[in-house]
């Protein structure tokens, strides 16, 4: 009867202590450095960028981030698209967006 007992609460035990293990939360993705980033809208990769190829890299940026399609980003459709370049772009976010909720469009909400 003991060794039924005992064999139950050790596995429970056991689960218990394994369990902050495996919470643990995943590395931040790196942040992307400026080089990467111009590489990213340098159309003629001359290792700079003109205001044209900012001016293209910036329109496809905003079509890839209007999910909906209205000629609006909003805080949402922002956070998701970065999410989603992280997870595309080897776990690398944009090290130059502050976080949520500290942004100048976050502070508008309910505002229009």
């Amino acid at each position: 009867m003991r060794l039924q007992i005992r064999t139950p609460l050790l596995a429970a035990t056991f689960a218990l202590l394994a369990t902050p293990a495996l919470a643990q939360e995943t590395p931040k993705p790196k942040p992307m450095t400026s080089a990467e980033k111009i590489a990213v809208i340098d159309a003629d990769r001359d290792g700079v960028i003109t205001a044209e190829e900012h001016a293209a890299g910036a329109k496809k940026m905003f079509e890839q981030m209007d999910a909906n399609r209205d000629g609006k980003v909003t805080a949402a459709e922002m956070d998701a698209a970065h999410a989603a370049m992280a997870t595309h772009n080897g776990g690398k976010a944009n090290a130059d967006d502050p976080p949520p909720n500290e942004r100048p469009m976050d502070n508008k909400r309910g505002k229009e």
